[in-house]
């Protein structure tokens, strides 16, 4: 049977029970094609993006129409959009194969019909790379994760962002500014970031006597005992001994300094440090203790078993909030919360390596019209469609005031709390994670050593060890 993973779902989002007429002018996107205007209709799941469009009309009456003077946020003034109608041109736009990325467009679109949006959905990465290599490529605009946009970064072929982002400075949180740094330059947009969360059931906790949230990993063990000896058929979550992406794991290098693959301060790494065990030894802690199963992440058994009620807990990205919602009879049973500190008194806020740029690469044709476009999805946060899009594709503007406008703290009603605006909060303090053009390879490296750990070969000083020397050879490549 096939994995459906978080981007597969997405696509196929929109064969959910339920009608949702997203626009009236809804773009149409056909793979290297020009975007054309015509009407669609997107089907949605009963009961939550159609209850996320109503809560909307609770708000709308608040919202501010964007002048030519911008608007206040806050404490943040929004510079202004380009007039309605006041743009043309052709805009070559690569990015993820997503209906979230057609709503962009759609909402592009509408306020200035007069361009032209060539759309390739593809494999950006492996293209990308190879236009920054060559120089040649038709592409204005790119998306890109954080863990490959130093790749991208260092190879000298992407437009300076600086002084185009430098108005929007004060309403980035520092760490997410940080990782947009490439030798003292900003070379991309960072739209969107996804710190790690706890989100759990409810019911499974209260029946358990658990009425709050885990503060720490051994309270977390503490609950996951106390909820099997009610059902030894449940688990907390699962972990990973086949190489493979733990992100409860990652969330526990990237709380406090030290622990995550490479220090903040220069490409070096650290793993094997002090801090960088204790995150590994509390891991395997919690694996050795029974409270979470081996298994993999959109496995039909992953997903059978939170279908059932096997699975109590997920630790995750944030957009991991929306795989719950797939079970609409379960909605009100969900909760999000901190994910739980090393230990008493330590942070409970993690970024992640899920942050997400937009990119304009030296090759562009049409630079101006690029940051328009960027500018318009990005910082836009009286645009209802925009707003939309964000809960749509269950992920934090990095932007503060989009988040901190009416339209971004509206309360999600399968988990029954503004988890957005939760979620901005809660991410107060998560430090910056250098990604370096290695990183990865690194985190490949990385994952089978600590696999190694969890399968009983070897040590966490020995794997760490071996990892450390593998990665240091990759970064002695480029550094000397």
């Amino acid at each position: 049977m096939e994995v459906l993973n978080r981007r597969a779902f997405l696509r196929l989002a929109s064969g959910a029970s339920g009608v949702l007429l997203l626009a009236a002018c809804a773009p149409k996107v056909v793979q290297e094609t020009v975007i054309v205007k015509e009407t669609v209709l997107v089907e949605q799941e009963a009961g939550t993006e159609a209850e996320i469009e109503a809560a909307a009309e609770d708000v709308v009456g608040d919202v501010e129409e964007v002048s030519s003077d911008g608007v206040m946020v806050g404490d943040v003034k929004v510079p202004p959009m380009a007039p309605a109608g006041s743009l043309s041109g052709v805009l070559n736009l690569w990015g993820w194969d997503e209906p979230v990325c057609e709503m962009f467009n759609e909402a592009f679109l509408d306020e200035y019909p007069d361009i032209e949006i060539k759309y390739n959905p593809s494999d950006v990465y492996t293209k990308l790379l190879a236009v920054v290599a060559s120089g040649v490529g038709e592409v204005d605009v790119c998306w890109c994760d954080v863990h490959t946009y130093k790749q991208v970064a260092s190879t000298g072929q992407l437009m300076d962002m600086g002084e185009h982002m430098a108005e929007y400075k004060p309403g980035i949180p520092d760490f997410l500014w940080q990782i947009g740094l490439w030798e003292g330059s900003l070379y991309g947009c960072i739209r969107r970031y996804s710190p790690m969360f706890l989100f759990y059931r409810t019911d499974i906790f209260e029946d358990a006597g658990i009425t709050e949230p885990p503060a720490t990993y051994d309270d977390y063990i503490l609950a996951g005992k106390a909820i099997q000896e009610k059902n030894p058929d449940c688990w907390l979550d699962i972990y990973r001994d086949d190489g493979g992406e733990a992100f409860w794991y990652e969330s526990m290098m990237a709380q406090g300094p030290n622990r995550w693959l490479f220090a903040a301060e220069e490409d070096v790494c650290t793993l094997g440090s002090p801090e960088n065990l204790e995150a590994l030894e509390t891991y395997l802690k919690v694996v050795e203790s029974g409270v979470v199963t081996a298994g993999k992440y959109w496995s039909p058994e992953w997903l059978d078993g939170l279908s059932i009620g096997e699975f109590a807990g997920i630790i995750g990205p944030y957009w991991l909030g929306q795989e719950p919602e797939r079970y609409p009879d379960q909605k009100g049973l969900w909760k999000m919360a901190k994910i739980p500190a090393l230990k008493a008194g330590g942070t409970q806020a993690s970024d992640t390596r899920f942050s997400n740029f937009l990119l304009v690469p030296k090759v562009s044709q049409n630079p101006e019209l690029a940051w328009e476009y960027i500018k318009y999805t990005v910082y836009n946060p009286t645009n209802e469609a925009i707003q939309n899009t964000i809960d749509f594709e269950w992920v934090i503007p990095s932007w503060n005031p989009m988040n901190e406008h009416p339209l971004g703290q509206r309360e999600n009603p399968f988990f029954g709390q503004p988890v957005r605006s939760d979620a901005m909060k809660w991410s107060d303090g998560a430090q910056y994670l250098n990604m370096p053009p290695e990183f990865r390879d690194a985190l490949k490296i990385e994952q089978v050593e600590v696999s190694e750990v969890l399968l009983g070969n070897k040590t966490p000083e020995e794997a760490m060890a071996t990892a450390k020397g593998q990665i240091d050879e990759l970064l002695a490549k480029r550094l000397g």
